[in-house]
């Protein structure tokens, strides 16, 4: 009670057309995925959290894509208080906050702004409350 072997044929092809087209699906996921690292500091009085990240994505149109992220959420709800994105060019003078030896993000001791540098000089002050 098997099938037959027209039939077995088509089964096999369009299963292996199915896995194929996931396989691809996921491979231009992952090259077209932003990517990045930064820096992740908390509020000193616990109620924030605020991140600074280098992200690089790919386009089709445009190639490589590079910016800074810059969010603050609260801690409990993880709700984005603030958020910008600035695209900058790929040679630009630009923090790297990987960097583990500097201290990028900087909360006031009240914990009502959060400073971030932007690069050439330029530093980014937010108030949070």
């Amino acid at each position: 009670m098997g099938l037959d072997p027209k039939r077995r044929r088509r089964l096999v092809f369009f299963g292996l057309f199915a896995v194929g087209l996931i396989l691809l699906g996921i491979c231009l996921w992952l090259f077209f995925a932003p990517w990045g690292s930064g820096e992740v500091r908390p509020s000193p009085d616990g109620h924030w959290v605020a991140m600074a990240v280098n992200i690089e994505r790919r386009t089709l149109v445009r190639g490589k894509v590079h910016y800074l992220k810059l969010t603050v959420e609260d801690k409990e709800s993880h709700r984005v208080v603030w958020e910008v994105i600035h695209e900058h060019e790929p040679g630009a003078e630009v923090p790297d906050y990987s960097d583990s030896d500097v201290k990028f993000v900087v909360w006031s001791a009240d914990s009502s702004e959060v400073t971030f540098p932007i690069g050439d000089g330029i530093k980014l002050t937010v108030p949070v409350k």
